[in-house]
């Protein structure tokens, strides 16, 4: 629950502070970003010598979390005085579409994650921890591959949501087509 939670407040930050890569000033995100690798190893590694065990990754993913957004804060306040940090109300339309798709993707990679988990577990169980080792190899790979294939589908979506804005009539015809 805290990971996914802590995901579902990354994305809503993320996209929030994506103007500053439209104002061509990512370098704030950049940095702050760097900036909060070292420092949530450096929480991960006193984590683990408190002995948190696997809390320790998760203090350190906050830790992150809220380190790579200094910089963008601190962006947003020099260059878009008139960004304000406020909730605004959403529709039912609104907030379907910006839940239904990213749920989708979210279960999607749960389901691979827990299905390749699962297998390693079972394989682990009745041949030995080497056929899991050979497994985990394998699906790194064809993890990377499943990345590079879904390239096109983003420059995909992307040009569909520039014309769901533009030119929704062009938009139904290559719906149709």
């Amino acid at each position: 629950i805290g990971i996914l939670s802590l995901f579902a407040v990354s994305l809503v930050g993320n996209g929030y502070f994506s103007f500053l890569t439209g104002l061509q000033r990512s370098d704030y995100i950049v940095w702050s970003n760097a900036a909060s690798i070292v420092i949530g190893a450096v929480v991960i590694l006193v984590g683990i010598s408190l002995g948190l065990g696997l809390w320790a990754l998760f203090f350190a993913d906050v830790v992150e979390l809220i380190v790579s957004w200094v910089g963008p804060i601190i962006g947003s306040r020099h260059l878009a005085l008139d960004v304000s940090f406020r909730l605004v109300r959403l529709s039912k339309p609104m907030i379907i579409a910006f839940v239904g798709l990213p749920a989708m993707v979210v279960m999607a990679s749960a389901s691979d994650v827990f299905d390749s988990q699962v297998d390693k577990l079972v394989l682990t169980h009745t041949v030995g921890p080497s056929a899991s080792a050979i497994f985990q190899i394998a699906v790194g790979l064809v993890q990377i591959v499943k990345t590079v294939y879904v390239i096109p589908l983003a420059v995909m979506l992307a040009g569909t949501a520039e014309l769901y804005l533009t030119q929704p009539s062009r938009l139904r015809q290559l719906e149709t087509l």
